[in-house]
């Protein structure tokens, strides 16, 4: 587990012919496991479901790439799950959705300033939650605090 093997994965992915389909549902499952941590529903996908069946299982590379950032097999064998994120499993997993949705090659690493894109994607996935976040606006936003950063 980890992204050495994920780079591998999605490069099978990105090889795989009628690939658009999967890629874009990998990073829809990844960005809502992230949005909604604490929401279990998000961290399972059903096995006998037709996004997996139909989408996920017939790229090459797209059940290594789940395995390789920490998906396991439920003890009934129906679900795929993911175990609570951790600050390394969200960082797993930026890093995973960055690599996934670019045009680049992901087995080479030439650039030292992919690390500092995928923190950026980080802060852009969850904008709209710190925004939102109760109590945020009226103690820190608010004319008369005396609240600062």
């Amino acid at each position: 587990m980890g992204i050495n093997e994920a780079k591998i994965a999605i490069a099978a992915i990105k090889a795989a012919p009628d690939n658009k389909k999967a890629i874009d549902t990998l990073e829809k499952i990844l960005k809502n496991i992230l949005t909604y941590p604490a929401e279990a529903k998000y961290r399972k996908l059903k096995v006998a479901g037709k996004v997996f069946t139909e989408t996920l299982l017939p790229v090459d590379g797209a059940l290594d790439f789940l395995y390789s950032l920490g998906f396991a097999e439920s003890d009934d064998g129906s679900w795929l799950e993911i175990a609570p994120l951790t600050s390394d499993s969200k960082t797993l997993l930026v890093h995973a959705i960055f690599l996934l949705t670019t045009k680049q090659s992901s087995t080479s690493s030439s650039s030292g300033s992919a690390p500092l894109r995928g923190i950026f994607l980080f802060f852009i996935i969850f904008k709209q939650k710190i925004i939102s976040y109760r109590g945020f606006g009226t103690k820190y936003c608010s004319p008369n605090s005396t609240s600062t950063f």
